[in-house]
C-alpha cells in the first residue's frame, strides 16, 4: 500500500551557514521545515572562520554543529542526504530525496558552489590553508608577509588592489600572458607589485603555502596566494526548476533571494552578491523571512478563492485550478488588502495581491459580527466618516 509524501511548508537544500539560517528563520516563523544537507561545506578545509559576529576564529565543522543545535526547539528535522530532484505539482513541489519524495510548499536552494580550482599541483592540497580566495576570511593570519596572487585580467586588477592592503610584498603570478592593457599594468607595477608571466610548475608548503615553483625551475618564496576560481553550483535543481541564472552562472534573485520561480528562494554563494560566512548567513535569514512572507500572502489568496462543487476529494470530475482563475479576476486595491490582512493573521502582508474584488467583499461580510470582525475606527472631527477601510495593519 502506497503512502503519501510526507508534508513540509519548506525544504530547504543545503546544510550550510546560508541553510541553517533559512531553516532558522522558517522555523521560528512556526512553519514545519525541512533540511537536506549533502556534502562538506566550501570552507570545510579551512582552520576557522572569521568575521563571524561572536564567533571570530570558529572552525567551520563546530559552527554548522552550533547552527543544528540551535535548531531542536523548532519544527526543522534535518536529514543527511542529498535532494536529487524538485518539480512542481499543482501548488506545491515534490522534492527527491535518497531515502524518498516528499512535498512542500515553498523552497530554499542554499546548496552552494563548487570551487574549480587551477590544474596545478598544490592548488588543491593547500586550498583553504596556503591559497585563499578571501582577504577578509583569511587575510590578517598571513598579514604583512610575502603573498602572491594568480590571476589574469580583471581578476589580476581586482585582487592585486584588495590585496595590496594587506602586505607591501606582492607578486602577481598571471601563469601566461596577463591579459592586461597597458594602463592596468601600468597600475599595478606602479604599487610595487612585481608580474610574472612564466608558467606555474606546483606549490609547495605543508600546512600552508611556502613557495610557488615555476617550471623555470625558479623557487620563489611566498607565505600564501589569492585566487579568484572558476565555479559552478553543486547541483542542477536550479536549472530543473528553470531558475533564471546570473551572467556568473549563479541563481538571479531580487534583495530577499527571491528567484523567477514562485516560492523559491536562494541563500548563500549559490545565489547573487558576496561569498563569505557572515554573508551567507544573513542571506539565508532573508530568504527564510521572505519564503514566509510568500507563504502567509498565498495562504491569505487561498483562503479568498472559493470552492467549487468539483474540487471535492470525492468528485470524479477534473479538478478546478482556483489559481488560474485567481490570474482571470480584478485586483484589490491596497486599502483593502490591508483590511484582509488584519483580519486574517497579523502583521501578514502579501506580496501579491491578485484577490478578488466580490469573494473578498463577501468574506469580510461573512466575518461581520464574528470575533475577528474589524472594529470601526472613530476619525477625528472634520476628517472624513469613520470607515473600516482605514484599519491599521495589525501590530
Amino acid at each position: 500500500m502506497s503512502t503519501s509524501p510526507e508534508r513540509f511548508d519548506a525544504v530547504v537544500i543545503g546544510g550550510g551557514p546560508a541553510g541553517l539560517s533559512a531553516a532558522l528563520a522558517l522555523g521560528r516563523a512556526t512553519r514545519r521545515v525541512l533540511l537536506a544537507s549533502c556534502g562538506a561545506p566550501r570552507n570545510a578545509p579551512a582552520r576557522a572562520a572569521h568575521n563571524v559576529f561572536t564567533r571570530d576564529g570558529t572552525a567551520p565543522a563546530e559552527l554548522l554543529r552550533v547552527g543544528r543545535s540551535q535548531l531542536a526547539p523548532y519544527a526543522v528535522v534535518i536529514r543527511d542526504e542529498c535532494a536529487t530532484d524538485v518539480r512542481s505539482a499543482e501548488s506545491e513541489y515534490v522534492v527527491t530525496l535518497e531515502s524518498g519524495a516528499v512535498r512542500a510548499r515553498g523552497i530554499v536552494l542554499a546548496m552552494g558552489v563548487r570551487d574549480v580550482l587551477p590544474d596545478i599541483p598544490g592548488f588543491k592540497e593547500l586550498w583553504g590553508t596556503g591559497v585563499f580566495h578571501c582577504p577578509y576570511c583569511h587575510g590578517w593570519e598571513v598579514a604583512h608577509q610575502p603573498l602572491a596572487i594568480h590571476a589574469r585580467g580583471e581578476a589580476a586588477t581586482h585582487l592585486t588592489t584588495l590585496i595590496r592592503g594587506w602586505t607591501d610584498d606582492l607578486m602577481l603570478f598571471t601563469d601566461g600572458p596577463p591579459e592586461l592593457d597597458d594602463a592596468d599594468e601600468q597600475r599595478i607595477r606602479s604599487k610595487g607589485i612585481v608580474i610574472r608571466d612564466e608558467p606555474v610548475e606546483r606549490l609547495i608548503g605543508s600546512g600552508g603555502l611556502e613557495a610557488v615553483v615555476l617550471k623555470t625551475g625558479e623557487t620563489i618564496r611566498r607565505a600564501g596566494i589569492f585566487v579568484r576560481p572558476e565555479q559552478e553550483l553543486r547541483s542542477d535543481i536550479p536549472d530543473k526548476l528553470g531558475c533564471e541564472m546570473t551572467a556568473q552562472g549563479r541563481v538571479q534573485a531580487d534583495s530577499l533571494g527571491r528567484t523567477s520561480v514562485p516560492r523559491v528562494f536562494v541563500a548563500g554563494d549559490a545565489g547573487p552578491g558576496h561569498q563569505s560566512v557572515p554573508s551567507a548567513a544573513a542571506s539565508g535569514a532573508l530568504a527564510g523571512a521572505g519564503l514566509n512572507l510568500d507563504l502567509l500572502g498565498e495562504t491569505i489568496e487561498r483562503s479568498l478563492i472559493p470552492l467549487r462543487a468539483d474540487d471535492s476529494p470525492f468528485s470524479s470530475r477534473p479538478r478546478h485550478d482556483p489559481w488560474k482563475a485567481r490570474r482571470r479576476r480584478p485586483a484589490l486595491d491596497p486599502g483593502e488588502v490591508s483590511i484582509l490582512c488584519s483580519i486574517s493573521m497579523s502583521n501578514a502582508i502579501p506580496r501579491r495581491k491578485t484577490l478578488d474584488r466580490s469573494h473578498a467583499q463577501r468574506t469580510l461580510s461573512s466575518l461581520s459580527g464574528s470575533r475577528c470582525s474589524p472594529k470601526r475606527q472613530s476619525s477625528p472631527a472634520g476628517s472624513g466618516p469613520s470607515d473600516s477601510s482605514v484599519l491599521p495593519l495589525a501590530g
